[in-house]
């Protein structure tokens, strides 16, 4: 079960990273899961190896070109398909 609440954080932070606080006018969305992993295997699974899980075939921009997605592994990365 995923839960969500919108909230509006000054700093978003991952294993030590900050970005730049959310433009004005537009609300971040965060949500909470629970998985049965530990932290960092979990970062990993959801970052590095998102093509594993992400349902490409239902949520793709063009899924006659995409073979995976894509998500660049630090701050301000791009996530995208390949």
């Amino acid at each position: 079960m995923i839960r969500g609440r919108l909230t509006r954080p000054t700093v978003v932070q991952a294993r030590g990273m900050t970005a730049p606080p959310a433009q004005e006018g537009i609300r971040p969305i965060r949500l909470t899961a629970r998985v049965k992993r530990n932290q960092d295997d979990a970062f990993d699974l959801f970052t590095t190896r998102m093509s594993e899980w992400w349902p490409l075939d239902r949520f793709s921009f063009d899924l006659s070109r995409s073979q995976e997605v894509y998500m660049e592994p630090f701050v301000s990365g791009r996530f995208y398909e390949r």
